[in-house]
C-alpha cells in the first residue's frame, strides 16, 4: 500500500474559497471512486486556518499512479494553483 500525508499552506484567507471549490467540483467524490483507493480525506486544521490536509491511501503503486494521471488529479492541480502557496508531502510504503 502507498500512503501519502499532504499538508498545504493556503493563501491567507483563502481556505473557505478552496473548500467551496473542492466541494463544488465533486473532487473528493471523484478521487474516492478511483480503483485501488482505500482512503481519501481532506481536512482543515483546527488551529491554523490557512492549512489543508489531504491523506490518501492506495492499494498499490499502480493504483496510485493511475490516480496521479486521472482527470480528478488534473482538476486538483488547477485548484491548487489558485490557492496553495506551499506543499509538504510525506510518502509511506506500507
Amino acid at each position: 500500500m502507498v500512503l501519502y500525508m499532504n499538508r498545504y499552506k493556503v493563501r491567507p484567507g483563502g481556505i473557505e474559497a478552496l473548500v467551496n471549490e473542492i466541494n463544488g467540483t465533486g473532487l473528493e467524490e471523484s478521487f474516492r471512486s478511483l480503483p485501488g483507493r482505500i482512503k481519501f480525506d481532506f481536512s482543515v486544521a483546527v488551529k491554523d486556518e490557512d492549512t489543508l490536509y489531504l491523506n490518501d491511501l492506495w492499494a498499490d503503486e499502480e493504483s496510485f499512479e493511475n490516480h496521479r494521471h486521472s482527470e480528478a488529479s488534473a482538476v486538483w492541480r488547477e485548484i491548487k494553483e489558485k490557492y496553495v502557496l506551499e506543499t509538504e508531502l510525506q510518502r509511506y510504503d506500507i
